[in-house]
């Protein structure tokens, strides 16, 4: 099986999570300025382009994503 090129597999990814990601990290934010929440979710997708090989084949891409949104969020609260 042939995998995706890195950019459309991100552009495919973006498009389908970013905005759970983004309510996920509102959510966890509790109130906090929205800015913060989308810092939060931008810096998971960072991390997906961080970590795009291994994750074009990840058995469970959403979990994934969601704990980098937490980690995200805990760094962005503990700063």
């Amino acid at each position: 099986m042939k995998l995706r090129s890195h950019e459309t597999f991100f552009e495919d990814v973006f498009r389908r999570y970013f905005t759970r990601v983004l309510n996920y990290c509102e959510r966890l934010m509790r109130g906090e300025a929205f800015e913060m929440a989308e810092e939060c979710a931008q810096n998971t997708f960072v991390q997906v382009q961080k970590n795009i090989r291994t994750l074009q084949a990840h058995p469970n891409l959403v979990g994934w994503l969601y704990k980098t949104a937490r980690n995200q969020v805990n760094i962005e609260i503990q700063a």
